[in-house]
C-alpha cells in the first residue's frame, strides 16, 4: 500500500520502462567502477 502511494504507476509499460532504466543505470554504474578499478590497478602497475 505504502509503495503503490509512493510509486503511482498508469500501466505497466511505464512500469517496464522504468524498471529498464532502472536495471540499466545499476549495469552502467556497475561498470564504470570495474572500469575505475582496472584503471586504478593499471595505474598502481
Amino acid at each position: 500500500m505504502f509503495r503503490k502511494h509512493l510509486f503511482p504507476i498508469p500501466s505497466r509499460v511505464d512500469f517496464v520502462t522504468a524498471w529498464t532504466v532502472h536495471v540499466g543505470i545499476v549495469i552502467l554504474k556497475c561498470a564504470v567502477e570495474i572500469d575505475w578499478r582496472d584503471t586504478e590497478f593499471g595505474l598502481a602497475a
